[in-house]
C-alpha cells in the first residue's frame, strides 16, 4: 500500500509499539463504541514517532515521540 498522506490537521506516525488490551476487545466486540466506523484497526496503547505533520498541525514536528491516549485532546504529560 502507499504511504498514506496525513491531511492538514493530522500526523503521520511511525508506530514502533503497540498492545492490545481489554479496551480494544470491548471496541471490537461492539460493548464500548457500537457506532465505531470501519475499517477500524484496535491498538489502543501505542508509541511512535512523529514522521509528517499536515499544514495546519503546530503542536507536533517531525522527530516526536507520541503515544496513544484514551483522552481525546490530552496533549501533557
Amino acid at each position: 500500500m502507499p504511504k498514506p498522506q496525513p491531511a492538514t490537521d493530522e500526523v503521520l506516525v511511525k508506530v514502533q509499539a503497540v498492545s492490545l488490551n481489554y479496551v480494544d476487545l470491548m471496541v471490537v466486540t461492539g460493548k464500548l463504541n457500537p457506532n465505531l466506523p470501519l475499517p477500524f484497526i484496535p491498538g489502543a496503547d501505542g508509541a511512535g514517532t512523529v514522521e509528517q505533520v499536515g499544514n495546519d498541525v503546530t503542536a507536533f514536528k517531525p522527530g516526536d515521540a507520541v503515544v496513544t491516549t484514551f483522552i481525546p485532546k490530552w496533549t501533557s504529560r
